[in-house]
């Protein structure tokens, strides 16, 4: 089964056009490569992968159709007396979208494993002391170490 396939099964939407869910299995991608600093996704984590990909599809597509930008429900008015709330589509105007804040707080755990640290690379600093810990050194009393 391919990605397409499944983040397709795992939304419920046979109707989703395979471009819609590349554009997310891209996205979702390179967030997890930026976030966790790798250059390519263990198969380990491909599920989570999928998973989240296909959370985002679901929530940025509207009924059977799936086009950009029109996903979750928004509260659109509120009324105290009986309690009743009433909901907007995204497409009316305002659009709601999951952040990436979102799958870090919800899947965090799971991306800390494979999350490294980048450290900058830089040069050692040179000292003069009793011991010197560079192969090449000026100094002249090299000799003496």
């Amino acid at each position: 089964m391919t990605k397409i396939e499944t983040v397709r099964m795992l939304t419920g939407n046979t109707e989703i056009s395979d471009d819609f869910i590349s554009f997310y299995l891209d996205s979702t991608e390179k967030f997890i490569k930026g976030y966790c600093n790798i250059d390519t996704i263990p198969e380990d984590l491909e599920p989570t992968f999928l998973e989240i990909t296909s959370m985002r599809v679901k929530a940025n597509s509207s009924g059977s159709k799936a086009a950009l930008g029109e996903g979750l429900k928004t509260v659109g008015s509120i009324s105290d007396g009986n309690q009743s709330i009433g909901y907007q589509l995204g497409g009316g105007g305002t659009k709601t979208f999951i952040s990436e804040e979102d799958f870090v707080a919800a899947y965090g755990y799971m991306l800390d494993r494979w999350r490294r640290m980048v450290v900058p690379k830089s040069t050692p600093k040179r000292t003069c002391g009793s011991r010197c810990l560079h192969d090449t050194h000026p100094h002249p009393n090299r000799a003496r170490w």
